[in-house]
């Protein structure tokens, strides 16, 4: 690949907006989502390489980009998510429910992303605040929560989970009464693996968040306001974000490291 285009990929990339939809009150709830996106007349137009696109319709939101297969766009889906007990995704012995602790009730999911992590903590049982300060990851996981609502199982969970659009580290000053838990999961660095670039929905999100390069500035924040700990997920074998960890819960693929509140 060429110096020129590299540059190309790595820089953020221009967001468009195309509205399938029959109901004006869902284009106004996206559009009020998303002013600053080009409305586009219609979605069979080519997707440039410098462009992540936003389809609405009346069923759900999706992302494609110039890699995206026509009519296969990523969109945040909750319904096949695991909520089996005992030995399943919600046991007691669950790798992150040991890292969020016994003691915790409330929880700031402060990367939520997608989502998948902040849906998982309500269905554990905890209160859940998510923030995400990219607008249209943020549209996609409202998207996927109000849809999350048709399936039975997760109609209880959901009702504890609130969106935020913000930036946590300039938000949780503000935050009252202090979570109990900030979860921090931040965009993992970039694997050189065809495996890893393969994985649609991260390689979207990176296109869209790029690095979290101000993850060690967010730690050093989350620990003045959490009241009990913050948990930061990172991949299994790179180093913690910061001293001070206090334990580590290793799984095969990531690692919860786990840092005590630090006085304000």
């Amino acid at each position: 690949m060429s110096q020129t285009k590299s540059k190309k990929s790595e820089s953020t990339p221009r967001v468009t907006l195309v509205l399938n939809c029959t109901s004006p009150q869902r284009e106004d709830w996206v559009k009020e989502r998303l002013p600053a996106a080009k409305v586009l007349s219609s979605s069979n137009e080519t997707v440039e390489s410098d462009e992540i696109r936003v389809v609405a319709t009346d069923q759900r939101i999706e992302l494609w980009d110039d890699q995206t297969p026509h009519g296969r766009g990523t969109f945040v889906d909750f319904s096949n998510i695991d909520t089996r007990t005992g030995t399943g995704n919600l046991g007691k012995n669950q790798p992150l429910r040991k890292a969020i602790g016994e003691r915790a009730r409330s929880i700031i999911d402060a990367t939520a992303g997608f989502g998948q992590d902040t849906v998982l903590l309500a269905c554990m049982g905890f209160e859940v605040t998510a923030f995400e300060r990219n607008p249209v990851v943020a549209t996609l996981l409202a998207d996927g929560l109000a849809r999350a609502k048709q399936t039975e199982a997760l109609i209880e969970p959901i009702s504890r989970v609130q969106l935020v659009v913000a930036d946590t580290k300039k938000s949780l000053a503000h935050f009252t009464p202090s979570p109990d838990v900030i979860y921090i999961d931040g965009m993992f660095p970039l694997k050189r693996s065809k495996s890893a670039l393969s994985k649609k929905p991260m390689r979207l999100a990176r296109r869209l968040v790029g690095e979290d390069t101000d993850l060690p500035e967010l730690l050093k924040v989350a620990r003045r306001h959490a009241a009990l700990r913050v948990v930061v997920k990172r991949p299994r074998g790179v180093k913690p974000l910061s001293d001070g960890v206090s334990a580590r819960i290793k799984t095969k693929l990531v690692t919860y490291d786990i840092y005590p509140a630090a006085p304000s």
